[in-house]
């Protein structure tokens, strides 16, 4: 009980960040690797390099409703962090040369990159595994928001020729 009132009077104290700086900054705190935030683009990433790829990718799909340029960005964001996922396996990967997984000798550079990478994957292979499970998750919902995206552009197709043969009826009457 006294720990608990004590608490309670700690939190009262306690408001958190109030400047939009800090409050900024404190909404990054959870922020590790960006593969199921709300935060798309990292701070150490480009945004004109996000800003690009997402563009090509919703241009690609041809999304002509704002619902539909919805589901187009959401397949733009998880293909950025499925691109980002790639990355971290790289460099977790390429890491291993310069760490203890790549400190022995061998006579074949081939061999050596091989063993190294295994045995990196090996050292951290929970890394690994979870990078793995994330990506499942972003290419399922990628596939669901390209399912959806389709079916909206069938409907939408579907009502315009549906308009434009009432329009052609009306013409010739």
């Amino acid at each position: 009980p006294a720990q608990s009132a004590a608490n309670r009077l700690n939190a009262e104290k306690s408001h958190g960040a109030t400047s939009p700086q800090g409050k900024a900054r404190s909404a990054m705190n959870a922020l590790r690797h960006g593969l199921t935030a709300r935060v798309v683009v990292l701070p150490t990433e480009d945004m004109d390099a996000y800003q690009a790829f997402a563009k090509e990718i919703v241009d690609s799909l041809d999304a002509q409703t704002p619902v539909e340029r919805q589901f187009a960005q959401t397949v733009a964001d998880n293909q950025w962090r499925i691109n980002r996922i790639r990355s971290i396996e790289d460099g977790m990967l390429g890491m291993g040369h310069f760490e203890a997984a790549g400190n022995f000798d061998c006579p074949s550079s081939e061999i050596h990159a091989a063993m190294t990478a295994a045995r990196a994957f090996r050292d951290d292979s929970k890394s690994f595994v979870n990078l793995s499970i994330y990506e499942q998750r972003l290419h399922r919902s990628m596939k669901e928001s390209l399912r959806q995206l389709r079916e909206l552009q069938t409907e939408r197709r579907e009502h315009e020729k549906t308009e434009m043969d009432d329009a052609i009826r009306v013409l010739k009457t």
